[in-house]
C-alpha cells in the first residue's frame, strides 16, 4: 500500500493524514469524532475495482450505515485531500469528487473497512465500506480540456523549435518593370550588390516575365552580366598573381633561412661533439637539444598557410558568383525567355555562356591546393592567363560581330517594311487613277447623250414651227383662242417636257458642279443625299449652298434623278446619276 501513495505524499503531508496512514499500515482501528473504522480481516480478499476512467476525480462509496451523515463523510475523506462536492443518497451510497486525481488513489485504502457509529453494533449504525472509481462527465470534460491544453503547449514548443532551426526566407522579389530594370542595371555594376542583382534576374527569367516588348532590356542586363564575367576572370588572374608572389617570397625566405640554418646546425653540431658536450650539465644538454630541434622549423609555414586560406576564400566567393551567373544564363536559355530574343541576341548569349563556362575550368579544387605542385603551377599559370586573354578578346570580337549582324538584319527588315508600304500606296494610286478615268469616260458619254438630246429637241421645235407657223405659240398672251385650240393637246404636252438647254447655253459654274457631282455619284452608285453631296462639292466650290445644288440638279433631269428610300419616319431623298442606270 505504501507504494501506491508515493507520488502524492509530499503534497498532502500533514499530521492528521500521517496518523491515519500509520494506522492503516499497522491495521489498527481509526477513531473519528463519532464513528470508528475497523480494518478488514487479514485473510479477507483484496477489494476489487473497475477500470479507472481517464482523469477520474470522483469515487463511489457504498455500504454506508443508514444513520451515516454527510458531515461524517466529509470528515472521513477530508484526510485524503480537498473535497470539491459530496452527493449522499438515501440508498446507503454516495459520490465524492476531489480536487485532484491523487486523492482518489488515497481514498481507495479505506475500501473494506467496517464502520460503527458511536461504537454501536446494530444494523442502522454499522456498515462495510466499498470504494470504487466513478464515471463522471465533469471529470471527462476537465481531462479533455487539460489534454487539449497540453497538446497546444506541445505544438507551440514544437513550432518554437522549428522556427529556431528554420532557414530564414529570402526577401520577396519585385515584379519586372522598366524602373526596376534600370535600378537593377546599376546594381549589376556594383560588386557588392552584384550577387543580389543576379538572383533577381534569375527569378524574373524563371517567372517568364521576358517578352517581345522587354526582350531588349533583358538583353542589356545579360550583357552587363557578361561584362562582370570578364571582371571575374581578371580578378581570378590577380589572385593567381598574388599567390605566385607569395610563393616566390616564401621560396626566397626559405633559401635564406636554409643558409642560416646550416650555420646554426653547424654550431649545434660543434657543441654536440665530445670536446664540448662533456663539459655541459644534464639540464644544459637538454636545453641545447630542444634549441636544435626548434632551429629546424620555420615560421613561414604559418604565413604561407594563411595566404593559401585567403586565396581559397576568394576563389570560393568567385565560384559562388560563377554559379549564379551560370544559373542566369541557363534561365535565359529556357523557352519562356529564349523565344523572345532575336537570332543575333541568341548568338551573343551563347558566346557569353561559353565565356562563363571557362571560369569553371579555371577554378581549382580545394583538395589539390598544396605546395607540392609549385613549380608546375609557376610554369602553367602564365600560359593560362595568356590563353584567357586571347579567348576573352575572341569572344568580345564574336559578340561585336553578332551585334553588327543584328543591326544589319534590323535595317533589312525596315527596308522591306518601307518597300511593302510603297507598293501598297502605288496600288492604291493606280486604283484611284482607274476610277477617275472611268468617271471621265462616263462624264463624256453623259455630255454626248446630252448633246444628242438637245439636237433632237431643236429638231422637234423646228418641226413644230413648220407645222403651226409660229415658233413662240406657247408663250404669246395675245394669241387668239382659235389658234390655241387648233394645237393638239398631246403634241403640246410632248413639247413642253423639261429638257436641258443646248451645251452652248450651260453656264460654266453648272458645268463644273455637274462634273463634281457626277464624279461623287459614280463612287456612290446607290445615290446620296443633298447634304452629303454638298459636303464634298463645298471643298472645291466653297460659295455653293445645298439649296443651289438641289436647284441645279432639278434643272437637269436627264442627268440626275431623285428617289425616295426608306419607310415611314426613316424615309430619305437620294439623288442618282442617270448614266449609271
Amino acid at each position: 500500500m505504501g507504494g501506491m501513495m508515493g507520488p502524492g505524499v509530499p503534497q498532502l503531508m500533514n499530521t492528521d493524514f500521517m496518523n491515519v496512514f500509520s494506522k492503516i499500515n499497522t491495521r489498527e482501528p481509526i477513531s473519528f469524532s463519532d464513528f470508528i473504522l475497523y480494518p478488514p480481516s487479514p485473510n479477507a480478499p483484496p477489494p476489487t475495482t473497475r477500470d479507472r476512467p481517464l482523469g477520474c476525480k470522483t469515487i463511489f462509496v457504498g455500504g454506508l450505515p443508514e444513520n451515516f451523515k454527510e458531515s461524517q463523510l466529509q470528515e472521513l475523506f477530508a484526510k485524503c485531500g480537498e473535497i470539491q462536492n459530496v452527493r449522499l443518497s438515501t440508498k446507503r451510497f454516495a459520490h465524492i469528487r476531489f480536487m485532484s486525481e491523487m486523492s482518489v488513489d488515497i481514498a481507495l485504502y479505506f475500501s473494506g473497512y467496517r464502520v460503527r457509529i458511536e461504537d454501536k453494533t446494530d444494523a442502522p449504525n454499522t456498515g462495510r465500506l466499498h470504494i470504487d472509481f466513478a464515471q463522471a462527465r465533469d471529470d471527462q470534460y476537465e481531462y479533455e480540456c487539460q489534454q487539449r491544453a497540453l497538446d497546444r503547449e506541445r505544438r507551440h514548443m514544437q513550432r518554437m523549435q522549428e522556427e529556431q532551426f528554420r532557414v530564414p526566407s529570402p526577401l520577396p522579389v519585385v515584379h519586372y518593370s522598366d524602373h526596376e530594370a534600370g535600378i537593377l542595371g546599376d546594381k549589376l555594376k556594383n560588386e557588392e550588390t552584384f550577387q543580389e542583382a543576379l538572383d533577381v534576374i534569375c527569378t524574373w527569367l524563371e517567372r517568364g516575365e521576358c517578352n517581345k516588348r522587354n526582350a531588349n532590356q533583358f538583353y542589356t542586363l545579360l550583357q552587363s552580366t557578361n561584362s562582370h564575367v570578364r571582371h571575374l576572370v581578371s580578378e581570378k588572374s590577380n589572385l593567381d598573381e598574388e599567390i605566385q608572389r607569395a610563393k616566390d617570397m616564401y621560396a626566397v625566405k626559405i633559401a635564406a633561412l636554409g643558409t642560416q640554418y646550416k650555420t646554426v646546425e653547424k654550431v649545434f653540431l660543434a657543441a654536440s661533439q665530445k670536446k664540448a658536450w662533456d663539459h655541459f650539465s644534464k639540464a644544459q644538454r637538454k636545453s641545447i637539444e630542444s634549441w636544435k630541434k626548434a632551429a629546424a622549423k620555420s615560421n613561414l609555414d604559418e604565413e604561407i598557410q594563411r595566404a593559401k586560406d585567403m586565396y581559397a576564400v576568394k576563389i570560393a566567393a568567385l565560384g559562388t558568383q560563377y554559379k549564379t551567373v551560370e544559373k542566369v544564363f541557363l534561365a535565359a536559355s529556357q523557352k519562356k525567355a529564349w523565344d523572345h530574343f532575336s537570332k543575333a541576341q541568341r548568338k551573343s548569349i551563347e558566346s557569353w555562356k561559353k565565356a562563363a563556362a571557362d571560369i569553371k575550368i579555371l577554378m581549382p579544387d580545394e583538395d589539390n591546393m598544396d605546395t607540392e605542385s609549385e613549380d608546375e603551377d609557376a610554369a602553367i599559370k602564365p600560359k593560362k592567363i595568356k590563353g584567357e586573354n586571347k579567348q576573352a578578346l575572341k569572344d568580345e570580337n564574336d559578340s561585336l560581330r553578332c551585334q553588327l549582324e543584328a543591326y544589319k538584319n534590323e535595317v533589312e527588315i525596315l527596308k522591306l517594311d518601307m518597300q511593302t508600304d510603297l507598293e501598297a500606296k502605288d496600288k492604291q494610286l493606280k486604283v484611284t487613277q482607274k476610277t477617275l478615268e472611268n468617271v471621265q469616260m462616263n462624264l463624256m458619254d453623259a455630255k454626248r447623250e446630252h448633246t444628242e438630246a438637245a439636237m433632237k429637241t431643236m429638231a422637234l421645235n423646228k418641226e413644230l414651227v413648220v407645222l403651226f407657223g409660229s415658233p413662240d405659240f406657247t408663250n404669246k398672251d395675245d394669241e387668239s383662242e382659235d389658234s390655241k385650240v387648233a394645237i393638239p393637246e398631246v403634241e403640246v404636252e410632248e413639247i413642253t417636257l423639261p429638257t436641258p438647254p443646248p451645251p452652248s447655253s450651260v453656264p460654266e459654274l453648272d458645268a463644273k458642279l455637274i462634273g463634281l457631282i457626277s464624279i461623287f455619284l459614280h463612287i456612290h452608285p446607290f445615290g446620296a443625299s443633298v447634304e452629303y453631296i454638298w459636303s464634298y462639292v463645298s471643298k472645291f466650290v466653297p460659295s455653293c449652298k445645298s439649296s443651289d445644288l438641289e436647284a441645279m440638279m432639278s434643272r437637269y433631269p436627264s442627268l440626275f434623278t431623285q428617289d425616295l428610300i426608306g419607310i415611314g419616319a426613316n424615309i430619305e431623298r437620294r439623288w442618282k446619276y442617270l448614266s449609271l442606270d
